[in-house]
Parts: C-alpha cells; structure tokens; sequence
C-alpha cells in the first residue's frame, strides 16, 4: 500500500494514515489494526480470533440430549455393548465421520478425488450400520424428501 494512502482498520473499521498502524518493533510490517486498537487489546483479540461455531458454545447441552437420546433408544430397541454416553458421542462425531467421507469424493475434489462414489456409499453405510444395525432396513422403503 502507498505511504500517503489511508487505510482501514480491521477492529474499528477508521480510516487512518498509515502512521496510526506502526508496530511497536522496528522493520515489522505494518499491523491490520491501528495504535489506538491496539492500547484496548481485548478488542484487537476479539476482532482477531477465529469464529467459533455455535455447536461449540452448546457442546455440553447437546452431549447431555444426545445422551439421553441413545438411553431411550438403547431401552427401546435394545441396543447392546453400548452405554449411552458412548452412543452420545458417536451420533456427535457422524456428521463430522461423514464430511470426511464425502470431502474425498469427486463432487468435491473433482478431478483429484480419492475416493469412488461406490466406495463412498459403502464407508457411509458402514458408518450408520455402527451407529444401528437396523437404520437402514427401517428407512429403505421412505420417500426421499424434496429439499
């Protein structure tokens, strides 16, 4: 960026001279916020840090439902050599399970996929036969919904 240009600051948003980004050390490159930001560093740290996603702020709300969730369905169709804080966690990691899956696919990575659609449906399905044998032979005769 030229010297006599303002820039803006990514914490206030100001237009500033360049002067206003210094960095405290010498021969650093010139900060994303500016010297007023940066003396209020719990604004430079929040405007910084990585957006958390708002499953994480729930997590432990979630765990105990899903928790609760695997109890019922354990005494319900009689799920055994599972407790249901292991069930909890499996049902939170298979989404995740599945991106992984799916992310190595040719409709994501195009031509550099590792993984063939076949070979995708049977990891998938391997996935929900952990979670509950009788997932799939319950669910095989529904309509697929529209999105």
């Amino acid at each position: 960026m030229l010297a006599g240009r303002s820039r803006a600051c990514v914490v206030c948003g100001g237009m500033k001279p360049p002067a206003a980004f210094q960095p405290k050390r010498r021969g650093r490159a010139l900060n994303l916020y500016c010297n007023d930001c940066a003396k209020q560093s719990a604004n430079v740290r929040r405007a910084l840090q990585p957006r958390r996603s708002p499953l994480a702020d729930n997590a432990r709300a979630i765990h105990k439902a899903l928790t609760r969730l695997g109890a019922s369905q354990i005494r319900r169709k009689g799920v055994k050599g599972m407790t249901p804080e292991e069930l909890a966690v499996r049902l939170r990691k298979l989404p995740e399970r599945i991106a992984a899956v799916v992310g190595k696919s040719y409709a994501v990575k195009g031509d550099s996929f590792e993984l063939a659609d076949d070979e995708i449906v049977g990891r998938i399905r391997d996935l929900l036969d952990e979670l509950d044998e009788t997932l799939i032979e319950r669910n095989k005769n529904k309509k697929l919904a529209r999105r």
